[in-house]
């Protein structure tokens, strides 16, 4: 039976850590988890307390400090740590759902060559009985060209959800500490150019919203994304001539995301810089006129929840 190592990262998190580590201990699969790996990034407030006293309750709980260093550090270490035959990960202030392992350890028998599992997210502010379900594209471990997709288009894949083989990171590396952001986008593409990878079609993991995060900061966001295009265009030079492509959708998805926080001339130019780079899509001149009209960012914030919504009940439809 293949062994699991959970590896749960925490930054000033005491609200929400106990939580995290006992959405592990409540696993279906809990006899599959070998151990539970939590690095401390260097809290300041009263986590270390809240995670020792779950391990004082739980033999498999393991509490590593670090000084902060960001969480790709934290992941860094929790992965040096650990001696699973996968590692599956967890941020301090998200949960899985209950069969989070069940469906992908199965799969682990089918496909011993998948070197990345992922899944399906809910998302919820508070109550995580009232969530939203989330769906990303579903590549499988026998689908085409699934690398120059993920990297134009993303999954997303969302870490909560990740299941991977260990050995993974002894040939594309850890993850890049270099990156404040979009550092799991700059992983998993380097994962799926050496290993197949496979998607399962439910929801594993309830992520929160609405909290203060580094996922606020959409200028930063993007900046990041934009480096990894280089960074991935140079690993992998077959992908070189995508690059303006996934470039074009990222100024694009600024766009949209600078215009909705009422940011109208940066929202204009990124949508130009997306036009310059990839001028014969159509939807990023769609994205600029929209930038154009004369709506409100509380009115723009509504068309894109109505928009959002109809996404929704179509993924529903598509996966029902």
């Amino acid at each position: 039976m293949s062994r699991v190592s959970a590896v749960v990262t925490c930054y000033d998190q005491e609200e929400y850590i106990g939580d995290a580590i006992g959405s592990v201990v409540r696993q279906s699969r809990y006899d599959a988890i070998l151990e539970i790996i939590v690095v401390d990034d260097g809290s300041t407030d009263d986590s270390e307390t809240v995670i020792r006293n779950w391990a004082n309750r739980c033999e498999k709980i393991r509490y590593v400090y670090q000084e902060n260093q960001g969480v790709s550090a934290a992941r860094n270490e929790g992965v040096r740590c650990s001696s699973g035959d996968y590692i599956a990960f967890l941020d301090g202030d998200d949960l899985w759902c209950e069969d989070r392992l069940a469906p992908q350890l199965e799969l682990v028998e089918k496909h011993p060559d998948v070197g990345l599992f992922y899944g399906n997210v809910c998302s919820f502010e508070e109550d995580p009985n009232d969530r939203t379900r989330g769906y990303c594209t579903g590549f499988e471990h026998d689908d085409r060209d699934v690398l120059p997709k993920l990297y134009v288009h993303g999954g997303p894949i969302l870490t909560p959800t990740t299941l991977i083989r260990s050995d993974c990171f002894d040939e594309v590396g850890l993850f890049d500490r270099s990156l404040r952001q979009a550092q799991d986008t700059d992983m998993w593409v380097r994962i799926t150019a050496e290993y197949p990878i496979h998607h399962v079609g439910e929801p594993v993991a309830l992520v929160r919203q609405g909290n203060e995060s580094l996922s606020t900061d959409i200028d930063g966001k993007a900046e990041h994304q934009l480096r990894v295009s280089d960074k991935i265009a140079d690993l992998y030079p077959a992908l070189a001539s995508l690059c303006e492509v996934r470039k074009a959708r990222i100024h694009s998805g600024l766009s949209r995301n600078r215009l909705v926080s009422g940011n109208r001339a940066g929202a204009v130019k990124s949508a130009l810089n997306a036009i310059a780079l990839d001028p014969l899509r159509m939807k990023h001149h769609a994205t600029l006129g929209f930038a154009l009209l004369p709506f409100s960012s509380r009115q723009l914030r509504w068309v894109r929840g109505r928009i959002q919504g109809a996404k929704r009940k179509m993924n529903r439809w598509l996966w029902s």
